[in-house]
């Protein structure tokens, strides 16, 4: 990808078939509404965490 749309990559720490997932990190809350981060840099956009978690409740958020 171009750096003009993203600066640098991201990816899990673990690698592959580590159960790892990369979460967006959560800017704000408003009214229920989750805002999520976009810098166009997936490095400060995302975050490594442990076990993925497909639920979509707080928990599968950062922030």
């Amino acid at each position: 990808m171009p750096i003009s749309l993203d600066a640098t990559g991201a990816f899990v720490t673990g690698g592959q078939y580590s159960s790892q997932s990369l979460i967006r990190k959560i800017t704000k809350t408003v009214d229920g509404r989750r805002i999520l981060q976009d810098t166009n840099n997936s490095a400060n956009d995302f975050e490594t965490k442990t076990k993925a978690d497909p639920s979509k409740l707080d928990a599968s958020f950062s922030k």
